[in-house]
């Protein structure tokens, strides 16, 4: 087997049809023989085998299987869940011919559980090398618009706040700034630093806001809007301001979660404090809402003055930018649509 140290068993092809399979999510293992063999740290572990009275989910079959082999073999290097009948096309998944696996080790699984582990860094990287690091491992994305908090540990935050500093100092050294005689720059590096992790991007490094959810005891399912909310970012472009307003239109149903006013405009804060494109900022908005609210319908719309356009390019101070997202009934009902549209053209 291509990756492994050793020899793969000879005795794992003893299946009814004299070969072993690697099942994916199409498989049926029901009435099927499935083995787990594992390799420990120095051996093939012999093989468990065992019949599957019922159709058996390829998660249930691993996570069952693996539970006890963890319990009797100790820390699991590798691990695969084999099959004596074959998956649909099973001729590109015979597993003595296959070049890729899906194998897992301890550390990997342990890391998805607990991000914050650092079992295997070196504690002498930079803190955002670290973060960097956990959040890669967890294969999870860290795009400008991204929220992180989940991989930043206690007391990592003021760190990387110093780092920031320290990065941002030798910018201003490359621009040929003298920090060290001019007053007015001296402690720029550390209140830009301080700006972009505390205020203006704090939506990458700080939890989700606590919005307290109440069941909808009136069964209230006519339009509400929410707006103007005040709502500022930066273009991950150039990293100017945005500046803008934001309404928001939902229409709850029996089993909609109802959220304070002032919730409304923490979580779309938190959506916009972070490096953004309009157009993908009202879509997350929109989403993080419809989890939370679970409405029929939710509508945003957002208007704003961007100043990579204002400031800098063709420095035009009049151009604004508005776009809206629509979900649900809101995307299907053209009249309901149309009222929400009037309402907040009446309110601007």
């Amino acid at each position: 087997m291509p990756g492994l140290p050793f020899s793969f068993p000879k005795h794992l092809c003893s299946s009814s049809n004299g070969k072993i399979y690697l099942p994916d999510r199409s498989h049926d293992l029901a009435h099927s023989k499935v083995t787990i063999a594992c390799v420990t740290k120095d051996k093939i572990v012999k093989p468990f085998r065992a019949a599957v009275p019922a159709p058996l989910t390829l998660k249930q079959a691993r996570t069952s299987q693996l539970a006890l082999m963890t319990t009797i073999c100790g820390p699991v290097w590798w691990y695969f869940l084999l099959a004596d009948t074959p998956p649909p096309n099973s001729g590109r998944r015979d597993l003595l011919t296959a070049d890729t696996m899906s194998c897992r080790t301890n550390q990997q699984r342990m890391t998805m559980n607990n991000p914050t582990d650092d079992t295997d860094l070196d504690p002498n990287q930079p803190v955002s090398a670290r973060i960097r690091a956990r959040v890669q491992r967890a294969k999870r994305r860290f795009h400008a618009n991204d929220n992180i908090s989940d991989f930043i540990k206690p007391g990592e935050f003021e760190e990387l706040l110093e780092e920031v500093a320290g990065k941002m100092q030798g910018v201003l050294e490359s621009l040929v700034i003298d920090t060290d005689h001019d007053h007015n720059t001296r402690e720029t590096a550390h209140r830009v630093a301080k700006m972009y992790l505390r205020e203006v991007f704090h939506g990458r490094y700080s939890p989700i806001p606590p919005v307290t959810e109440f069941p909808n005891v009136a069964s209230l399912n006519e339009l509400m809007i929410v707006g103007p909310i005040t709502v500022r970012s930066a273009c991950s472009h150039h990293f100017c301001p945005i500046v803008g307003r934001l309404w928001i239109g939902v229409m709850p149903n029996q089993h909609s979660n109802l959220i304070g006013l002032s919730k409304y405009a923490r979580l779309a804060e938190w959506i916009m404090t972070r490096p953004q494109i309009q157009e993908e900022a009202i879509s997350q908005v929109a989403e993080l809402l419809v989890q939370k609210v679970k409405p029929d319908g939710l509508a945003v719309v957002m208007e704003a003055d961007h100043f990579c356009l204002h400031w800098r390019g063709v420095k035009d101070n009049e151009t604004k930018m508005v776009n809206s997202v629509m979900r649900g009934s809101f995307l299907k009902d053209p009249a309901l649509r149309r009222e929400f549209l009037s309402l907040i053209n009446m309110n601007s």
